[in-house]
C-alpha cells in the first residue's frame, strides 16, 4: 500500500502504525529514499531482505540513545553522548 500524507500527527500515527505491523516504510533522506522495517520484526525483516533481494549485507540500524547498552557494549560513553 502506498501512502502519500502531509506532515502532520497523523503521518506519524501512520507510520508507527504500519511498522507496529511489520509493514515497510520509505523515509526520504538528504539524496535518497531509505526502507525501514521494525528490526525486533523478523518477518518485518524477511519481507525486507525478500524486496530488496539481499540475503547478508547488513542494514543500518537506528535505535533510541536510551536503548544502547541492550544492544552494543558502551565503553566510551563520553563519545556517544557527544555525537548523539
Amino acid at each position: 500500500m502506498l501512502l502519500k500524507l502531509n506532515d502532520s500527527e497523523d503521518l506519524y500515527k501512520t507510520v508507527v502504525d504500519r511498522l507496529n505491523q511489520g509493514g515497510i516504510v520509505a523515509l526520504p533522506t538528504d539524496t535518497v529514499y531509505g526502507l525501514a522495517v521494525d528490526a525486533a520484526n523478523e518477518a518485518a525483516v524477511d519481507k525486507l531482505n525478500r524486496l530488496k533481494s539481499r540475503a547478508s549485507k547488513p542494514y543500518t540500524f537506528f535505535i533510541p540513545k536510551n536503548k544502547l547498552d541492550q544492544y552494543a557494549l558502551v565503553v566510551k560513553k563520553k563519545i556517544i553522548d557527544y555525537f548523539l
